[in-house]
């Protein structure tokens, strides 16, 4: 999930707080001694607070990918997929190791209710054609599988795949220049027809993004 494709109501939140969080709570773990230095008696209190919202933080994030992949699909095995693998991952690890550490019930408290939570609000506002709400470029259209993504450079109209052009779509260039065609991850691939700014027409093959004619 590209978070440069989505709007700044997850941007934000998720670059500006929960980011640092994050990283504060690293410290905590990773140099322990500065901590107690610099926090004094109060080390386990802000430590512990991090943490519950670092946990928080990935329920968050890791239920809007559980919502995001059947609702927007995914394009396997690029630094998207793996992404949310490694997210997904993160978080399972961490509701192990609270487990162990706190017990079954702290861990369902703060960890898995959560998530449970994040998952039924982004469901029921996000399931389905809903997920481009949250695109910073793309909308539905009144045919179920065509969005439309409006760009800096120009306006592209067809299908998407996890927010990118994927599969069959029309590109219209600010200059004019038009494309229509296949595309696989947000790259011309396939056969398409390129109109360039001059109106001179062309029918060429692609593959991510070169032609091969």
């Amino acid at each position: 999930m590209n978070l440069g494709l989505l709007n700044e109501y997850i941007q934000i939140p998720y670059l500006w707080v929960w980011l640092p969080i994050l990283s504060v709570s690293f410290f905590f773990s990773w140099f322990p001694n500065t901590a107690k230095k610099i926090f004094k008696s109060y080390t386990d209190l802000f430590h512990g607070a991090f943490n519950i919202l670092t946990n928080l933080g990935f329920a968050l994030y890791t239920s809007l990918i559980f919502v995001f992949i059947p609702s927007a699909g995914i394009i396997y095995f690029n630094h998207d997929f793996w992404i949310s693998i490694i997210f997904t991952i993160v978080f399972l690890y961490i509701i192990y190791e609270t487990k162990i550490i706190l017990g079954k019930k702290i861990t369902l408290i703060i960890i898995v209710a959560p998530f449970i939570f994040f998952y039924f609000i982004f469901f029921y506002f996000l399931n389905g054609e809903q997920i481009y709400k949250i695109s910073k470029y793309c909308e539905n259209t009144s045919v179920s599988n065509i969005k439309q993504c409006i760009y800096s450079n120009g306006v592209y109209t067809g299908e998407l795949k996890a927010f990118k052009r994927h599969g069959t779509g029309k590109y219209i260039w600010n200059s004019g220049a038009i494309y229509e065609g296949g595309w696989q991850n947000s790259l011309r691939h396939g056969k398409g027809v390129t109109i360039d700014s001059k109106g001179i027409k062309s029918v060429d093959n692609w593959d991510k993004g070169k032609k091969i004619n």
